[in-house]
C-alpha cells in the first residue's frame, strides 16, 4: 500500500535547530536540541517502511573461461560506479552534482531501507507561492526542492526520504531554517514509491540569510553527501 504524505494547503511548520554548523533536527512548532544522529529517535524510526528480507540479484551462468572473466570486469566496473537502484551506498562525504544519484540507507543492519535520491533542482519560489501557503515572507525565503527518489530495498511497503535529512545545505547564517509539510501547485510531495519504483517529489523549505544553493544528505552513520550545481 502507497502511504501518501498529507495534502493540505497550509503548510504545517517544523523548526529546525542548528547543531554546530548543519545537524537538523526538529519538534512541531519548536525549535529544540537536535538527537545525536547515530541514536535515531522514535519519530524518525516511525517513517521507515518495514523491510523485506529477501533480495533480488541476477546473474549469467558463463560458458566458457573468457565469458567468465569478462562478468568480473563488468561487474567490478558497476562496483565502481553505482547508479539510481544500486545496494551499494555511496561513499561518506562524498560531493556529487545536480542529477547525481546518491544511495542511503535509513533503516539498520538487520532492517535496510535503502533509497537512491537523485536532486533535480533547488529554486527559489514565486512570490504568489507566500500568500497560497499562507507564509510570512519576512521569516525566510521559500525554497523548493524537487527530487527523484528509488526505493531499492525495504520490502514492498513506500519509501519516504527524511526531510530533515535531506536539505538545502545551510550555515550559521541560515538560523531558523524551516521544513514546510504541505503541497504548492507547484511543488507537490507526491506517492512515495514502492519497492523497485522511481518517483519525483518535491519538498518545500523557509530558509532565512544569505541565499543557498547546495542540497545535502545528513543522516545516520555518517551518511553524509553534498550535492552541488
Amino acid at each position: 500500500m502507497t502511504r501518501n504524505r498529507s495534502r493540505v494547503t497550509r503548510a504545517t511548520v517544523v523548526s529546525l535547530a542548528l547543531v554546530g554548523a548543519l545537524g537538523l533536527s526538529a519538534c512541531q512548532d519548536t525549535e529544540v536540541t537536535a538527537p545525536s544522529p547515530a541514536a535515531p529517535t522514535a519519530s524518525s524510526t516511525s517513517e521507515a517502511p518495514t523491510p523485506s528480507s529477501s533480495s533480488t540479484t541476477t546473474s549469467e551462468s558463463p560458458t566458457t573461461s573468457d565469458s567468465s572473466t569478462s562478468s568480473a570486469t563488468s561487474s567490478a566496473t558497476s562496483a565502481s560506479a553505482p547508479e539510481a537502484g544500486s545496494t551499494k551506498l555511496t561513499a561518506p562525504d562524498s560531493t556529487l552534482k545536480f542529477g547525481q544519484p546518491g544511495t542511503i540507507d535509513e533503516g539498520s543492519d538487520n532492517s535496510p531501507e535503502i533509497m537512491t535520491i537523485t536532486p533535480k533542482k533547488l529554486e527559489v519560489a514565486p512570490a504568489a507561492a507566500y500568500t497560497e501557503a499562507n507564509l510570512n515572507k519576512a521569516n525566510g525565503t521559500l525554497y523548493y526542492l524537487t527530487f527523484d527518489v528509488t526505493n531499492v530495498q525495504g520490502g514492498s511497503n513506500s519509501a519516504s526520504v527524511n526531510g530533515l535529512f535531506f536539505h538545502p545545505k545551510i550555515s550559521a547564517a541560515n538560523k531558523g531554517a524551516k521544513r514546510l509539510y504541505g503541497d504548492t501547485e507547484a511543488c507537490k510531495s507526491g506517492d512515495n514509491p514502492e519497492l523497485g519504483k522511481t518517483a519525483t517529489q518535491c519538498y518545500l523549505y523557509q530558509i532565512p540569510g544569505s541565499a543557498v544553493s547546495d542540497v545535502e544528505y545528513d543522516g545516520f552513520d555518517d551518511q553524509h553527501i553534498t550535492w552541488t550545481k
